[in-house]
């Protein structure tokens, strides 16, 4: 007697595993960003993240440019040597930051998932 390679047992498990799938990679990101926090030396302000607009922080080196939209931020130019925060590209989910550590200038998005891992190293 043969045995089948796939049975309906199998497909209905493969199915059940599918279904699992596509409700964990649903609520990936389903939370939405609350806010913008700016950290400078002036000190902590939160931003709402509303309405495309541009905001000029000002740093040690001079004023560090912000844009704003509704689904994150980004650095658009920085007075700093290497640029890093400008090829750092845009944050948009909760607890993604990017900062412009020459003239002390930070973008954090703030909400529910704030704690996520977002990578691991070993």
């Amino acid at each position: 007697m043969r045995r089948r390679a796939f049975t309906a047992l199998d497909g209905l498990l493969l199915a059940g595993l599918l279904a699992a799938n596509a409700v964990f990679w649903s609520r990936i990101g389903a939370e939405p960003a609350a806010g913008l926090e700016v950290v400078s030396p002036a000190g902590t302000r939160s931003e709402p993240l509303a309405g495309p607009r541009d905001l000029a922080v000002a740093g040690p080196l001079g004023a560090t440019a912000v844009r704003v939209e509704p689904d994150g931020a980004r650095v658009t130019d920085s007075p700093c040597p290497r640029r890093l925060c400008v090829a750092a590209g845009k944050i948009s989910r909760p607890g993604e930051v990017v900062a412009c550590l020459p003239n002390r200038v930070a973008l954090r998005i703030t909400g529910a998932r704030a704690t996520a891992v977002d990578a691991v190293g070993r």
